[in-house]
């Protein structure tokens, strides 16, 4: 994992920017999802450990909700995704197992490969993974299992009507109506990253309004994904008297810095 990928998996973690996250780019912006409802479910899995996974619990409803972060366009994605759930899903079917088993051995009974199986009041979570692509580019890979597949060109017609296909969801960081979604502080990251392919308009933003009383934890990671260092390292000279952090100081020093590099 890179280190964008690092630190983003941090930022995302907070249940408030989560939801948000999920919110905005699968539901409109709207509040589909409550922070309050969240709780971490991240684990490892084989061959190394999905990125972020949160249990939701509103009322009686249950679903599981993981976000894969990705800085690269990864064409495998909709495979990978679909591995992931069905792992999530072998492992609720072995809990129902487990359960069973142990309800059997306190009743006395000898338990059994058919009398552990699943019954029709069995019910599985349902398991919703999200791909956040944050790369400079937009995304070009695949955003189902259909677009993987070679059919062969003389049955074209014949056999994907057949396939059971997979699709997956896909929130671009270029996409600019995303932050224009976003409710917590997540939208100024986000707002950063739709202009990283132009310097002028980075600058622009940094001196709006906006971004003049960001939090710590904002800075840092827009800091890393927009590759400017510099406002890690005098992050104190930054601060405004309410305690956050003004982004217009640290453009005019950057721009003063890139002059004498000119110069020199």
């Amino acid at each position: 994992m890179g280190k964008y990928n690092d630190v983003i998996n941090e930022y995302l973690s907070e249940p408030r920017r989560f939801a948000d996250l999920i919110n905005a780019g699968c539901h409109g912006g709207r509040q589909a999802i409550l922070a309050a409802d969240l709780e971490e479910a991240s684990e490892h899995v084989q061959n190394g450990m999905r990125d972020i996974k949160k249990r939701l619990k509103s009322g009686e409803t249950c679903a599981v909700w993981a976000l894969e972060n990705q800085e690269n366009v990864d064409y495998e994605m909709p495979y990978r995704i679909m591995r992931y759930d069905s792992m999530e899903y072998d492992r609720q079917v072995r809990n129902i197992h487990g359960r069973k088993r142990e309800e059997l051995l306190a009743k006395g009974l000898k338990p059994s490969r058919y009398a552990e199986k699943m019954s029709g009041k069995d019910k599985l979570l349902p398991v919703y993974t999200v791909c956040f692509y944050h790369g400079t580019e937009g995304w070009s890979g695949p955003r189902s299992l259909k677009e993987m597949m070679d059919f062969g060109k003389e049955r074209q017609g014949l056999f994907p009507a057949q396939f059971h296909d997979y699709g997956i969801t896909v929130i671009d960081a270029s996409d600019e109506s995303l932050a224009e979604r976003c409710t917590t502080e997540l939208r100024y990251l986000l707002m950063a990253l739709s202009a990283r392919g132009s310097r002028r308009r980075m600058q622009e933003l940094f001196r709006s309004d906006e971004f003049q009383n960001l939090d710590q934890d904002t800075v840092k990671v827009i800091a890393v994904m927009t590759d400017i260092p510099e406002f890690m390292e005098k992050m104190e000279q930054y601060k405004n008297d309410e305690g956050g952090y003004r982004m217009c100081k640290a453009m005019e020093e950057l721009k003063e810095e890139f002059r004498e590099e000119g110069r020199a």
